[in-house]
């Protein structure tokens, strides 16, 4: 007769427990992590006019393998339209921050790995058209065609201070931005983004189009913010995207586990009694 009973409450503990996680899972929303494949690219730019140095040297990297993995939890964030500049009446998504966990391996040894949630971003392009004579775009980017676009990006990652690091108002630091970067040119018959909303980045398809990713080295000071000051290319071979279960699932599976337990504790404490 023990035995029986040991066998049902094994039985109703099975059933809770599939209970629970199902519950889990139908509450947490999916977070999509983007994960870009390839080799580093040998050499550095320096952006924007500037011609001094940096101190991070990422020379190591070149013409190594990395994967970047890129996954922004933007559940709580309210978008904002913002016209682009130099493209009057043409508006990008914008969501910030963004809250992006990230992790860089150069040669499958972790580089940098981190959430943050004060400076990233995501942007979306909708059926924005290039206007003919603006100079100032990526390449593979032509005058007159229209685009889609997605962007992600993890900055603020502390690569130490560049100079006057005795303190004060004058002291430079370095830092360090992750991005990736994917357009989709809507002559090609694929349309990417719709509307102002969050894409569903698992239901795009990245084999169309072309994209950028990177490590940008920049400045940051009381008086000036930040500032980039040089760019390392990553080539990319491939861009997937799969689906991570939020934070609060596992807390919920947790939790969920830990009361199964306690039933079964519980239950078996009563079959011993009998």
């Amino acid at each position: 007769m023990r035995h029986a009973k040991t066998k049902h409450v094994a039985r109703h503990s099975v059933l809770l427990a599939c209970l629970i996680l199902a519950s889990a899972g139908a509450q947490a929303a999916q977070l999509p992590k983007i994960t870009v494949t390839g080799v580093v690219d040998s050499g550095i730019t320096l952006l924007d006019g500037y011609t001094g140095p940096i101190a991070y040297d990422p020379s190591a990297w070149f013409d190594k393998a990395f994967t970047l993995e890129l996954t922004p939890g933007t559940a709580n964030v309210v978008g904002q339209s913002i016209e682009i500049d130099g493209i009057p009446g043409e508006f990008e998504n914008v969501w910030s921050p963004a809250n992006v966990t990230y992790r860089l391996t150069i040669d499958g040894v972790d580089v940098f790995s981190g959430v943050d949630n004060q400076f990233s971003r995501v942007e979306t392009l909708n059926d924005v058209t290039v206007p003919p004579g603006l100079t100032d775009v990526p390449p593979g980017i032509f005058n007159n065609h229209t685009y889609d676009g997605y962007y992600v990006s993890a900055s603020g990652i502390d690569l130490g201070c560049f100079a006057n690091c005795g303190g004060g108002t004058t002291a430079i630091f370095e830092y360090g931005v992750l991005d990736f970067d994917h357009f989709w040119d809507l002559a090609d018959g694929y349309d990417a983004i719709d509307g102002a909303n969050f894409p569903s980045l698992i239901n795009i398809d990245f084999t169309q189009g072309f994209g950028f990713a990177g490590f940008v080295v920049g400045h940051s000071s009381q008086a000036n913010g930040g500032e980039y000051r040089a760019l390392v290319s990553f080539g990319i071979d491939s861009v997937t995207v799969s689906a991570v279960p939020e934070p609060e699932t596992y807390a919920m599976v947790l939790a969920g586990l830990g009361l199964v337990g306690s039933v079964v504790w519980r239950r078996k404490q009563g079959v011993a009694g009998a």
